[in-house]
């Protein structure tokens, strides 16, 4: 290792423009290593982001004295790295995790709450899914009116059911 890498590794710990200047250098590795790799909901941002978390533990803890060379030394960590992402998603308690989608509930609470505070937000939600109620059968409706409104009806067996239903149209129609 030269001279000038073994300085630009000790900077990169306390200096960013090294930090980023030592990064450049090893994005074709990092390319290399994240194409192997496939994580959910994970963007080329987020890959880079975790290459980053990755360059800093490697930067943080090489020791060059030895004569070890410092690419080796991050690929081993950035594999590792990657691979405690992936057993944590992969972990057994994070497998319902895996079924939802994130906008599903909140959309549904959001709406709820409109519609008990009478914002001008529920005139303009009703305007806009007009289309969307009207596609529902009654008993998608009943079962729908149910979810918005606990203390009017109870849900019965038959509605809970079809309540995923209309979960999976809404987002159809939302992200069309």
């Amino acid at each position: 290792m030269t001279i000038g890498a073994e300085t630009l590794i000790q900077r990169a710990s306390q200096d960013s423009n090294a930090f980023e200047q030592l990064f450049k250098q090893y994005m074709p590795l990092v390319g290399k290593v994240i194409k192997t790799y496939h994580l959910r909901n994970y963007t080329r941002d987020d890959w880079l982001q975790e290459a980053r978390i990755a360059m800093l533990k490697a930067v943080e803890h090489f020791d060059g004295s030895q004569g070890s060379q410092f690419g080796a030394y991050y690929k081993m960590v950035l594999v590792s790295h990657i691979r405690s992402l992936l057993r944590k998603q992969f972990a057994q308690k994070r497998t319902v995790d895996k079924q939802y989608v994130l906008a599903d509930v909140p959309i549904l609470e959001a709406f709820q709450q409109d519609l008990v505070r009478g914002d001008t937000v529920t005139v303009t939600l009703n305007a806009e899914l007009a289309d969307f109620f009207a596609d529902l059968s009654p008993t998608e409706q009943t079962a729908l009116n149910a979810l918005l409104h606990p203390a009017q009806e109870t849900t019965t067996g038959p509605a809970r059911n079809v309540v995923q239903r209309i979960r999976k149209k809404m987002m159809r129609y939302l992200y069309e």
